[in-house]
């Protein structure tokens, strides 16, 4: 998630800002920042391949006639290509920043990664350990064989000592299990779905510190917010969402992950549906009468 996006203080006098406001008044102009805005959050490189004019519009709230809005940014010039392969044009000059949130993402993934990593080894260990430390050698002082004697010539070189240190090394304090807490919930997130941006790892964190007081496991959290905002992430890039679907960061800000139901669907889409058994209501009353009948006999024997 871009946590904002990047407008020229020339746009306002720039030729085609005021060829799009002659155009389309200030519904237009608002439009083109919302444009913006819209594709720092889910179009980041600038491209709005694979929409249609009217997924471009209902991305900005255009309240005009259908289509009348992306005609107008290919005329002025503000998108460049055609219908359904749209790019912002020059997006990358005037939006660096966004446009180069993938090299981020990995590089936040990587050390993400690395930390979440080195503490899941670290809650691998044993939390005590009592073994000593080995000694380096078994005496104080290790007598060297004397040199080889080529003659019947007394040596008179005395023999070699080497002196090692037989003070045992401390043991290196082994740490103890992986305490949960909100920050870590956000790292271990970030790191598994490859996501950045500030709000978003609050959002996580204040999450994950909510859960967790209520008893939630850290682990079991972790997969669950994992697995709710891949499936998210899935359904918006196959098109199964409505353009008013709430970035990441609201998804998780707002409980959105906690149910699919609250998903922004498209018609004839949804979340899979729980499978309901079938209940048998006649077998259900056959067996009710059945034990009703037992208890009846029961009573009556032992009258």
């Amino acid at each position: 998630m871009a946590d904002d996006v990047r407008i020229s203080t020339a746009l306002f006098t720039h030729p085609k800002y005021k060829k799009l406001r002659r155009r389309h008044d200030a519904e237009g102009c608002l439009g083109l920042i919302r444009l913006f805005s819209w594709a720092a959050d889910n179009r980041w490189d600038g491209s709005l391949a694979g929409m249609s004019d009217e997924d471009i519009e209902l991305a900005v709230d255009w309240p005009g006639d259908e289509g009348a809005f992306v005609l107008a940014l290919s005329e002025v010039g503000f998108l460049d290509g055609e219908s359904g392969n749209y790019r912002i044009h020059d997006w990358a000059d005037h939006n660096p920043f966004a446009a180069t949130r993938g090299e981020r993402v990995e590089k936040a993934r990587r050390a993400a990664t690395k930390l979440w990593e080195t503490r899941r080894q670290h809650a691998q260990h044993d939390s005590a350990s009592d073994a000593p430390g080995m000694p380096d050698a078994c005496d104080k002082h290790v007598l060297a064989m004397p040199e080889l004697q080529t003659s019947n010539a007394h040596h008179t070189t005395p023999p070699h000592h080497i002196n090692i240190s037989s003070t045992p090394k401390k043991p290196e304090p082994v740490p103890g299990p992986l305490a949960w807490d909100g920050s870590m919930i956000s790292t271990a997130v970030l790191s598994e779905t490859g996501l950045s941006g500030q709000d978003l790892a609050r959002n996580l964190s204040e999450v994950g510190q909510s859960e967790l007081g209520k008893g939630k496991d850290g682990k079991q959290l972790v997969d669950e917010l994992t697995s709710a905002v891949n499936a998210y992430r899935d359904a918006q890039a196959a098109g199964k969402l409505t353009p008013y679907a709430v970035g990441i960061k609201n998804f998780i800000g707002d409980g959105l992950w906690r149910d699919p139901k609250l998903w922004r669907w498209k018609e004839g889409y949804g979340p899979p549906k729980a499978t309901v058994p079938r209940v048998d209501l006649l077998a259900e009353v056959k067996a009710q009468r059945a034990a009703a009948q037992k208890d009846h006999d029961a009573n009556g024997s032992s009258e």
